[in-house]
């Protein structure tokens, strides 16, 4: 988000979808079974197996970069349609305090200052939202990203002066991020040092979002913080768990065999009350 001044099920072992970069598949041991040749006493080495399960095809992904690209291409191309959208669609404080255009919150998620700005919310969008896509369902996902969004575009409002006006995808964006996050988290035993790695690069680089907005207003960086809490609360009670299980002669192996969710109306429910009350309460302190 920017400032703008005011202007059915398969079995794993059988599945041909394609495999995550999670869910590598297990290597054939060329070695001679552990038990072969041993000294009485000595320790068998542990295994950990990965096998893939059906995954869902990022085609949500690929519909939000879409639309955000078409909307953006229009308004270079008729700059008097751009005009028009923007009018209409950004994220205006007055109109959404004063004139209850709450709509915006969400209409501005879709909208980008200029090529540099969307290329980069659509290339991150691209790598982290088809990972989450891939693990979560394009339903939740759709519920995180624009949930998540919404909860940026809030915090970014309360953060605006009285005619504060901001624009982009980052919020949700942030809010993916966050999704992620929380998934490698609740797995980081299953996944072991890959889920390690990724937290801290997800720590690394939300810190160095808050170090760029904090030197640079045109940087939204309540919609970025917004975006990013809202992610991680939704996918606390929204994300899958994966389903594992162990190999009958190897209890240290790791079966990854699906996934379960959680009922997801009542969290949705309680989000958009608090987001509701917390927007509501705020416009009237702040």
């Amino acid at each position: 988000m920017l400032n703008e001044d005011p202007s059915e099920k398969q079995h794993p072992l059988e599945s041909d979808a394609p495999r995550h970069p999670l869910e590598e598949p297990a290597r054939p041991n060329r070695r001679a079974h552990p038990l072969e040749h041993s000294e009485p006493g000595a320790q068998i080495p542990r295994q950990q197996i990965a096998v893939a399960f059906p995954i869902t095809r990022p085609y949500a992904t690929y519909a939000l970069m879409i639309i955000n690209c078409l909307i953006f291409l229009a308004g270079l191309m008729y700059p008097d349609l751009r005009e028009a959208i923007v009018d209409f669609a950004i994220l205006y404080r007055p109109a959404v305090v004063e004139g209850g255009e709450y709509y915006r919150l969400f209409t501005s998620m879709f909208l980008h200052a200029d090529v540099t700005h969307l290329f980069f919310n659509m290339y991150s969008l691209y790598i982290i939202g088809r990972s989450i896509e891939w693990i979560f369902g394009w339903q939740r996902f759709l519920l995180i990203y624009l949930l998540g969004g919404l909860g940026g575009s809030v915090l970014f409002t309360l953060s605006l002066g009285a005619n504060g006006s901001g624009l982009g995808a980052s919020g949700a964006v942030f809010a993916i991020w966050g999704a992620d996050m929380i998934f490698l988290y609740r797995h980081r035993k299953e996944l072991g040092a890959y889920a390690q790695m990724q937290l801290r690069q997800i720590v690394i680089v939300a810190l160095l979002n808050l170090v760029l907005g904090a030197t640079n207003p045109r940087i939204g960086t309540w919609a970025h913080i917004g975006g990013f809490v809202g992610g991680l609360a939704l996918t606390w009670w929204l994300g899958p768990r994966l389903v594992t299980r162990t190999l009958p002669d190897n209890p240290d192996s790791i079966l990854f065999a699906g996934r379960r969710y959680e009922s997801a109306l009542l969290p949705v429910i309680v989000y958009v009350v608090v987001l509701a009350v917390l927007l509501l309460v705020g416009i009237n302190v702040l």
